[in-house]
């Protein structure tokens, strides 16, 4: 595995063309990774989303969130997104894609204008739902701070999603 080099505004602002190709609709999920603890990734075939637990394995409700009152973890920020495009970019090597953090990677037009709030995506048998609070790397429910290249990509990098039905299966292709 080659070393990351820094990318520059430069770097990040060539690759813009071929994120916006990315499919408006019919999306391809290519990724799954929970985070079964604090600074662990765990890239697994198949996942369990739940409307209570998230993506079943990931340890999202334990470790709460700063941003809530009681500092419980937010439903509305069960499962994160990234686009595949993106992250490729980023992160300079497939192996490198979990260290984003994210659980679910998508080939996929993940912009407020293509999803917004309220929207409904099925992956596999699971539906899930674009809530209204974007996952930009910068929460308050985060812990530790982002580089500055999340806060410049996050307006068509990711989103935040909740599961919006019962227990289902979603697999990458």
């Amino acid at each position: 595995m080659a070393e990351p080099r820094h990318l520059t505004r430069e770097d990040l602002e060539a690759w813009l063309d071929e994120i916006r190709r990315s499919p408006k609709d019919g999306g391809v999920l290519q990724l799954i990774v929970r985070r079964p603890q604090t600074g662990q990734r765990e890239v697994v075939r198949e996942a369990q989303l739940d409307p209570a637990a998230g993506l079943v394995g990931d340890d999202w409700r334990t470790r709460g969130c700063a941003g809530t009152p009681d500092g419980s973890a937010d439903p509305e920020a069960q499962i994160t997104m990234i686009s595949s495009r993106v992250i490729a970019h980023l992160a300079q090597g497939k192996e490198r894609w979990p260290l984003s953090g994210d659980q679910l990677f998508l080939d996929l037009d993940l912009s407020g204008e293509n999803l917004p709030p309220g929207t409904r995506l099925a992956l596999g048998s699971a539906v899930i739902e674009i809530t209204e609070q974007p996952h930009t790397g910068k929460s308050s429910c985060h812990t530790t701070e982002k580089t500055p290249c999340s806060s410049s990509i996050h307006p068509w990098a990711n989103s935040s999603v909740s599961a919006a039905s019962m227990p289902k299966s979603c697999r990458p292709e």
